[in-house]
């Protein structure tokens, strides 16, 4: 079935019904319009329920039992991942059932949300029209064999699924064939997250890939190394929670070393700026600062920007795109991390959002931003109120976020204490390799969730990522510097030591900015044929002993 607009959720789909049955608070319309703002195509397919709404309201409930069955189902938004769809017959009321005075306030109420909606600020049409997100992630696998069946997985996985996915095989042998040409074995007991095209993340067993194509590639990563395929056929195998083994049966492969740096540094100073503008310090993409964003002295090194709250005042990044979701610098998969210095004027109010960070590609966004409001995307479900919320799109659990109460409570802090006018340092970290999703602010945890081991993250596409603010809604108010974003999960040792360098102004990294590298990973040893080596994961270091 296509649709003219883009789905609701299920949060939009309660509120909406609320009005129209002239059952909704104040808190709850000023609700749906936070969540209609900054969203045309959501607008769109709001007024198409309020319209189908309103039709039913004036049709006789006689209808349901004689309507064809094309008329009967009607598709009104989508619930993690899946089409919400309500039978005509639980809806209609005559126009005894439901008084008109009730349908004029629904309809007006409707009516007036929507108007405000679309005279409010927001970017021009061209950017939108050039960032409408492609939902569909690459698909990653080519095909199963019949040893595959005893595979199970932390989504339902199809014979073609997309996007990253965790296999978990539990009795017997698997095999698939990745999308890049590698022929992929699985023995018993293995976890292996297939994190793209053309490799994938080993957590628990033992993975053993093929390469038949000389043009085809495959990699595997665990924690803080990758083994990279030069030709080969090779064997990696989980040996305990701190050494990995590397067997090459074929060939030769590289053992490689995480470069533990971000992908993109905004450090917002005036050294930063190029001929062509502002760029990051690591992969020298430009970002674009709106009109009423302004420089100011850096809360490290000599500059910053402040945002005054208003729809021009914001930062857009041009980098870090791809075509679909899954692809583009800014996709992860194993591992995130969000880095931030601020100075927060945050009112704590209801209804009232300071975006640090956002990359919005549909349900598959990154987010961190203050938030008071009523959804229901909080894992753990925790008290309605003012937090700090960390968004990300997990394989198998859908969008949430984690959502730190700011109340003082557990030793999180109070909006009054992380909204005082001095300078914090936050970080939102997820690591697929514990399965913990973490709040820390002035390194110290504050805040966290654990999901299960090997859960991947969905991430990535076309839309540009937004510092200070969401396409001219929900602007921050105050000062942001230093922004880093990584593609794996800094550790609580890295975070207290960032957090100290901050403090004495200086670098997170304790060197120059001169010396920072936009290599990903380096090379440690190569390893022949016939050769197996055992290495600690996260030193790198080769470990005799375990031969």
């Amino acid at each position: 079935m296509s649709h003219d607009s883009a789905p609701l959720d299920e949060s939009i789909l309660k509120l909406a019904d609320s009005v129209f049955d002239g059952t909704a608070s104040a808190d709850d319309a000023q609700q749906l319009e936070a969540q209609l703002r900054g969203n045309p195509e959501i607008q769109k397919a709001y007024l198409r329920y309020a319209i189908l709404n309103g039709q039913l309201s004036l049709t006789d409930p006689a209808l349901s039992a004689s309507a064809p069955a094309s008329l009967k189902m009607e598709t009104i938004g989508v619930s993690e991942g899946r089409e919400v769809i309500k039978p005509p017959a639980n809806r209609p009321r005559s126009r005894a059932a439901l008084p008109w005075r009730i349908i004029t306030v629904a309809t007006t109420v409707a009516a007036t949300i929507l108007m405000a909606l679309w005279l409010w600020p927001r970017e021009p049409s061209s950017t939108e029209q050039a960032e409408q997100p492609n939902h569909e992630p690459e698909s990653i696998l080519a095909h199963y064999d019949d040893r595959s069946l005893p595979v199970d997985t932390v989504a339902t996985v199809d014979s073609d699924p997309s996007g990253p996915t965790t296999l978990k095989n539990d009795r017997g042998e698997a095999q698939f064939a990745s999308a890049s040409g590698a022929d992929v074995r699985l023995e018993e007991t293995t976890m292996f997250g297939v994190s793209s095209p053309d490799g994938g993340v080993l957590f628990k067993g033992t993975v053993n890939a093929r390469l038949n194509d000389p043009d085809s590639s495959f990699s595997v990563e665990t924690a803080n190394l990758r083994v990279v395929d030069l030709g080969t056929e090779f064997r990696v195998s989980h040996v305990d929670n701190q050494h990995v083994r590397v067997e090459v049966l074929d060939g030769e492969v590289e053992v490689q070393s995480r470069v533990r740096l971000p992908s993109y540094f905004f450090t917002f100073d005036s050294t930063d700026a190029e001929p062509g503008g502002d760029v990051d310090l690591i992969s020298r993409a430009s970002y674009v600062i709106g009109p009423a964003t302004a420089r100011a002295s850096g809360l490290v090194g000599n500059g910053a920007l402040t945002f005054n709250n208003s729809a021009d005042a914001f930062v857009r990044v041009h980098g870090g795109t791809d075509t679909k979701v899954g692809k583009g610098r800014m996709a992860c998969s194993s591992g995130i991390s969000i880095e931030a210095m601020f100075v927060s004027h945050w009112t704590g109010k209801f209804g009232d959002y300071d975006e640090i960070f956002r990359k919005d590609d549909g349900v598959h966004r990154i987010l961190l931003s203050f938030q008071n409001d009523k959804t229901r995307f909080a894992v753990p479900e925790v008290e309605r109120g003012p937090c700090l919320s960390f968004g990300l799109h997990l394989e198998g659990h859908g969008y949430d976020e984690l959502d730190m109460p700011l109340d003082g409570k557990q030793g999180r802090p109070r909006v009054e204490e992380l909204c005082d006018g001095a300078p914090h340092h936050v970080v939102a970290t997820y690591d697929s390799f514990t399965g913990r999703k973490k709040l820390s602010i002035d390194g110290r945890l504050c805040f966290e969730h654990e999901y299960p081991v090997g859960t991947l993250i969905i991430s990535g596409g076309p839309v540009r990522a937004q510092i200070g603010s969401h396409r001219k809604v929900e602007p921050f108010n105050g000062v942001i510097d230093e922004v880093a974003f990584y593609d794996f999960a800094l550790t609580q040792e890295e975070i207290s030591a960032h957090h100290r360098n901050a403090s004495a102004g200086q670098s997170y990294f304790g060197i120059p900015a001169e010396q920072l590298t936009s290599i990903r990973w380096k090379s440690l040893t190569r390893i022949q044929e016939g050769e197996t080596r055992t290495f600690d994961k996260l030193t790198g270091l080769i470990s005799k002993r375990l031969h």
